[in-house]
């Protein structure tokens, strides 16, 4: 498939106005309207019109530059161009009062992160605890419904570790791939295609473990590859992924679900004993809408998982925050002479 002709073909279409905008994270097609979804007003009615003749025209020269079917046998079209995820659904299925219609939606994945050091999305001390976590190898595992901002998340993390890390990305839309830290670290990109059986996730994982990565990152596991990704922790292998999830304590249930399905003969509490002691660490993302529109998205929950128990590090509503002491084995292999005043405050009290 031919990535940039995919690019400048969306690009150059009707939709140059709002693929453009930075801000601009989906645009998406009712059968109908044109919607769109920014960063700072959220989701609103687009002022371009344009034909469903134009759109079946626009949705079928993109199956055609990718060679993929859009047909009524295959209805469903899901590709991914650089920083282009598209999703179209064929008129046989998708209908506007009771006439045939394609819909599309359009994610855009940032081309430079939203989350970085000092953007003011992280509380007090936030920053120099994940900065910890890092630095001391700790599997991460952020959870969240969709739009929370889990990738942009997962960039920020990466770009807390050390110069000539080594890092093996393993990405189905390629929403890691553009990182513009990855100069000064070892980053390896790798797309999974479920319809080859040697380029699944599960494999990518499995080959990565023989690379000799110092980190993992699954930029989203959804299924079986959860067996995988908890292997690799067992073997030392420091994770970072993503699920979708409605809650921070459900999270490690939700992941021993998904490792089962890998291998049902798995016992699920040994699963979940398995996951409380080589990946402790989870933080859950939320966003609100204000008033306004305006999307606010922040670090609402984090734990750490043990004993089949999650115990909660940090909690917020997106405004008021409640810090409590982490966890002793962490707090053990922290030097303390280099941990700032504030971080001493809020996660370990008084030990000055």
């Amino acid at each position: 498939m031919d990535h940039k002709k995919v690019v400048d073909y969306i690009e150059n279409s009707f939709l140059d106005a709002l693929v453009k905008q930075e801000s601009i994270t989906d645009v998406s097609y009712n059968g109908e309207s044109l919607y769109y979804m920014d960063n700072q007003f959220g989701r609103r009615k687009s002022d371009i019109e344009v034909s469903k003749d134009t759109v079946r025209d626009f949705i079928r020269q993109i199956a055609n530059i990718c060679e993929k079917q859009f047909s009524y046998q295959n209805p469903i079209l899901d590709v991914s161009a650089e920083k282009y995820r598209i999703n179209a659904v064929h008129q046989s299925i998708s209908k506007i009062e009771n006439d045939d219609t394609i819909t599309f939606s359009i994610r855009i994945a940032s081309s430079s992160p939203k989350i970085k050091k000092g953007c003011g999305f992280f509380p007090a001390g936030l920053e120099e605890l994940f900065s910890t976590l890092i630095r001391l190898k700790t599997s991460i595992v952020i959870g969240g419904t969709v739009g929370t901002g889990k990738t942009e998340f997962q960039k920020y993390l990466i770009s807390c570790m050390s110069e000539h890390t080594r890092v093996i990305v393993i990405d189905n839309i390629l929403e890691l791939d553009s990182l513009p830290f990855r100069t000064s670290i070892d980053i390896n990109v790798w797309q999974a295609d479920e319809r080859n059986n040697y380029s699944t996730i599960q494999q990518l994982v499995k080959n990565a473990l023989r690379s000799n990565p110092d980190w993992l990152i699954v930029a989203e596991s959804r299924g079986e590859e959860m067996l995988d990704v908890l292997n690799s922790s067992l073997t030392g292998h420091p994770v970072i992924t993503t699920i979708h999830s409605y809650d921070l304590s459900t999270m490690p249930i939700r992941m021993a679900r998904m490792a089962l399905m890998a291998n049902h003969l798995l016992d699920f509490d040994e699963t979940l004993t398995d996951l409380g002691y080589h990946m402790k660490f989870y933080v859950y993302l939320k966003k609100r809408i204000a008033d306004d529109g305006a999307i606010i998205r922040y670090i609402s929950d984090i734990g750490f998982y043990d004993n089949n128990k999650m115990e909660n590090i940090f909690e917020s509503d997106g405004i008021n925050h409640k810090y409590h002491r982490i966890p002793r084995f962490i707090e053990e292999k922290i030097d303390i002479a280099n941990c700032s005043d504030e971080f001493i405050d809020l996660f370990l009290g008084d030990k000055r």
